[in-house]
Order: C-alpha cells, then structure tokens, then sequence
C-alpha cells in the first residue's frame, strides 16, 4: 500500500458504536484506495469510481447517522445535517473538477483536502453526538434496523446523491 497523504486512521477515531465505526472504516478504506490509485498513476476510470465510490458511501453513512441520531434526539442535528451537505457539495465539486478538467491528477492539496473532511468530521462533529447515541443502546439497534429495512427512503428523503 501507498504512503497516504494525511495519515490519520478509522482506528484513532472509534467511538464503540459499531454502525458507525464500520462506516468510517469503509470510508478511510475507499480514501486510503484513491490516494493509492492516484499516487500509482491509474487511469480515469479507476479514479472516478473511487471518487464516485466515496460520494455514494458517503451520502449512505450520513443519511444512516442523521437516523440513528434522530432516534436518539441528538440536539444539534441540523446543523450536523448542513455539514454533511457542504461535505458532499465539496466532493462532488472535486469530481466534476476531476472529469470537466481532461481528468487531471488529484494533486495533493485535494487529496489533503478529502481526508481532511473525513478526519475533522469525524473527531470534530461526530464525537459531539456519539455520548448521545452510547446512552441509547437500543434506540440505535432499532433506528439501524429501520435504516436498513428502508435506507433508499431515508436516503432520498436527505437530498444526497
């Protein structure tokens, strides 16, 4: 594997709720293979389907914890929800900048920038509510159930991609 760029790891950032340590996993795995994919010169195709990879799970995992902090009646949630939407407003910007722009490289500021998004989400905003959701254990097992049973609903219903 590749040297990342910002070296930071879903291991530093665990907060024992499994739903959501999972999907931070996923995601630092998904940033951590387009950092390889760049610094190994792949091609367009591979690029874009990380980039696309990383904007579809992303727009999964927060709708997914806009739900479970909703069960547990998380007090900032909609400001928590505009951060998710500048978030992916910011990834899709770099895609389009990446396929309007002859598919150039990602350089380093913009890779920086991507794992910097995940890294300060997660210990920035993500650390605020997840004491909420530890004192509700089973409003969480309930609410990640639901979400399973229904997430194309909460999904769409969040105005993600």
């Amino acid at each position: 594997m590749a040297q990342t760029w910002v070296t930071t790891t879903a291991s530093e950032l665990k907060f024992d709720i499994p739903l959501v340590d999972n999907d931070h996993r996923i995601l630092f795995d998904l940033f951590t293979d387009l950092e390889d994919a760049t610094l190994a010169g792949e091609d367009v195709g591979i690029i874009g389907s990380f980039l696309n990879m990383i904007i579809e799970y992303s727009s999964y995992h927060f709708a997914r914890e806009e739900a479970l902090m909703n069960a547990c009646s998380v007090a900032n949630l909609e400001e928590h929800k505009a951060e998710h939407r500048r978030i992916i407003e910011g990834l899709l910007k770099l895609r389009n900048r990446y396929f309007s722009d002859n598919a150039q490289p990602l350089n380093k500021d913009e890779m920086n920038l991507c794992r910097a998004w995940l890294v300060d989400h997660i210990s920035d905003w993500d650390e605020t509510y997840c004491e909420t959701l530890r004192g509700h254990p089973d409003e969480v097992r309930a609410a990640g159930r639901d979400f399973a049973e229904n997430a194309a609903v909460f999904r769409n219903g969040n105005g993600f991609v």
